[in-house]
């Protein structure tokens, strides 16, 4: 009888074993969402009208992913509403699927949608419970639609591209990286200042082109809006003005004409002095380079003294331009609330009552004999620096 027992045991133990991982997972299925039902977005933009705003979601198309290299990936659904969270409410409806934002690689503030209130956007997007905090935030040139539906090509998806395009900018010294909940935390800081890279099309020339993406500039926010749009010629500045600069080509004006140089690293400081009772600000810069094209007969020493002086100038210049815009980069504000000595305010630094120095110290690395006319050998072997007032 014992034997019947264990022997029925044996058999019917695998069959429940089977029938309760079936229940299990067919109510787990009946909980979720089958991603076939999924509207699986790839980037957001934000445009403002006049009575509300236009959002415009760039999804994965999952019945062209598989029709090879020549079928498009992407399509686009435009929302409106009243704020950003009504429109985004109409989605399901419009395209009759589920929205899932975890995937979401790029949020894009158009021109109309940061000209006022940007902190409520990003409001409505921090409250959403399935986004990321991380994805990337920059504005358009012009409207958020135009770049979030711009054709970039088939091979892969048009958000990765813009993804891409601010990865390598922010890598490359062209652009800052910014992400949503650092945007956010800039915002309701009263000590530090919000910005994001701005983003332009370029229009197709020839028939069978496609478009591309461009850095236009950076945004400086304040609470009203887009206080100031800084040039992209002056990004590279503002980068090693902050200390976000990694690496870049730098061309530097010497008598003998242009050189080049591809900087490797790049460290920024900010201290605070005194002399003689007067209280001041010193930048400190530190480089590494590597030389790409010189002039014959120009010396490391030369060549180092003249990077040092022209990257002085253009962060003075970039100093200035951003602190006529009341626009504190440096987060001087913040120092001066844990400064255990008083220094003037931003404003009277900005205004010429404090003293800001730019100290730059550049080693350049040179292999072979590129033009240096050294033998290839950069003989001053020591940092060289350029200290401007």
């Amino acid at each position: 009888m014992m034997k019947k027992i264990q022997m029925l045991t044996f058999r019917v133990l695998p069959a429940v074993l089977v029938f309760c991982c079936i229940s299990l997972f067919s109510a787990c299925g009946a909980a979720g969402t089958e991603l076939s039902r999924r509207l699986i977005v790839e980037a957001i933009g934000v445009d403002r009208t006049d009575t509300g705003v236009e959002v415009t979601l760039q999804t994965l198309d999952l019945h062209a992913v598989g029709q090879g290299e020549n079928g498009k990936k992407t399509a686009i659904f435009t929302l409106t509403g009243t704020s950003v969270s009504d429109a985004l409410a109409k989605a399901p409806a419009a395209a009759g699927l589920t929205p899932l934002y975890a995937r979401t690689r790029v949020l894009v503030l158009g021109e109309t949608a940061i000209g006022k209130d940007v902190s409520e956007i990003l409001a409505c997007f921090l409250r959403m419970p399935d986004i990321r905090l991380d994805i990337r935030v920059c504005a358009a040139e012009k409207d958020a639609k135009s770049l979030i539906g711009a054709d970039l090509g088939a091979a892969v998806t048009d958000a990765e591209v813009i993804e891409d395009v601010l990865a390598v900018a922010g890598k490359r010294g062209a652009a800052p990286e910014v992400l949503l909940y650092r945007l956010r935390d800039r915002m309701l800081s009263r000590e530090d200042a919000a910005y994001c890279p701005v983003l332009g099309v370029t229009k197709a020339v020839r028939e069978g082109e496609t478009e591309t993406v461009k850095i236009a500039g950076t945004a400086f926010f304040s609470d009203d809006g887009c206080r100031y749009l800084l040039p992209q010629a002056d990004a590279p500045a503002f980068l090693l003005l902050t200390g976000q600069y990694k690496k870049g080509n730098l061309t530097v004006p010497t008598d003998r004409g242009d050189a080049g140089l591809e900087i490797l690293s790049a460290k920024t400081a900010v201290f605070g002095t005194e002399s003689a009772g007067t209280k001041g600000i010193r930048i400190r810069a530190v480089l590494s380079a590597s030389l790409t094209e010189a002039p014959e007969a120009l010396s490391g020493k030369e060549l180092e003294t003249a990077a040092a002086q022209a990257l002085a100038g253009r962060l003075r210049e970039c100093f200035d331009t951003l602190g006529k815009n009341r626009i504190d980069v440096l987060r001087i504000g913040r120092r001066l609330l844990f400064s255990p000595q008083k220094y003037p305010s931003p404003d009277e630094i900005f205004q010429g009552a404090c003293r800001v120095a730019f100290d730059i110290k550049v080693k350049i690395r040179s292999t072979g004999t590129m033009a240096l006319g050294e033998s290839g050998n950069n003989k001053s072997g020591k940092w060289k620096y350029c200290f401007i007032l």
